[in-house]
């Protein structure tokens, strides 16, 4: 019984590390990448599970390379002309993320929540059993 609390544990934080991941990666290109910014010039319509495709485009700093790259959003808060603030590797321009500001602290929290509900949810089953309630 002990491996399925532990399973459901785990199972519980993992949206918790992604979102410690993708913080950790904007952060590094952050430091290490160059800032630029990205232009929208596509919004193709049609969507999966509201995730958009949104086709922008950025110009490499010393080059004027003009970068386009399609990117997938949540949503649709972009429209064509909108001017978004990137970060791109400065050894491979088409690594890019966008300047998510503080976008990733309410995400943080919500599956901090979510992995501490989790365990929560384990102590109150183990209990339950233990007392002979279940």
């Amino acid at each position: 019984m002990n491996v399925i609390y532990a399973l459901l544990t785990a199972i519980g934080f993992i949206p918790f590390a992604i979102i410690l991941y993708k913080i950790n990666k904007v952060k590094r290109m952050k430091k290490f990448g160059v800032k630029a910014a990205g232009t929208v010039r596509e919004v193709p319509f049609g969507s999966y599970r509201n995730m958009n495709k949104v086709l922008i485009e950025y110009t490499v700093k010393g080059n004027a390379k003009v970068i386009t790259k399609e990117i997938i959003v949540a949503g649709m808060p972009y429209q064509v002309g909108d001017n978004l603030p990137l970060y791109y590797d400065s050894q491979n321009p088409h690594k890019m993320v966008l300047d998510s500001g503080k976008g990733f602290t309410i995400m943080l929290l919500f599956t901090l929540l979510l992995a501490i509900f989790i365990i929560a949810a384990c102590f109150m089953i183990n209990y339950s059993i233990e007392t002979g309630q279940m």
